[in-house]
């Protein structure tokens, strides 16, 4: 499994970044839990192949910076930074970000 991440005013064809597999499992060991403490990220990790897309607005967004910043002091995964860098260019272009998964095999 990994993800397409877009912008709202790209075409859908044109990602803004591709996470990989080990982006994946990084965040589904990391945030799925109850009590993890990241909302957005588990949103994230709870995607499937061909589950509908994530949209994330301007407090999504925002949220998810903050998650991105706490996972960066427990894991050194370098598409984190890559991420957060493509969430602050949506925020500073007024977008959304879209969040898709893509490819198979799915943590279960």
């Amino acid at each position: 499994m990994a993800f397409g991440v877009r912008f709202s005013t790209e075409s859908r064809g044109k990602s803004a970044i591709y996470l990989d597999q080990q982006f994946y499992e990084m965040i589904v060991s990391r945030c799925l839990g109850d009590e993890s403490g990241y909302v957005v990220l588990k949103r994230i990790a709870a995607l499937k192949y061909k589950s509908p897309t994530f949209h994330l607005g301007d407090r999504e967004l925002l949220d998810l910076c903050a998650e991105l910043k706490m996972l960066l002091l427990v894991e050194s995964h370098p598409q984190i930074s890559d991420f957060m860098l493509q969430c602050l260019v949506a925020i500073e272009r007024e977008c959304t970000i879209s969040v898709y998964g893509d490819m198979y095999p799915e943590l279960t």
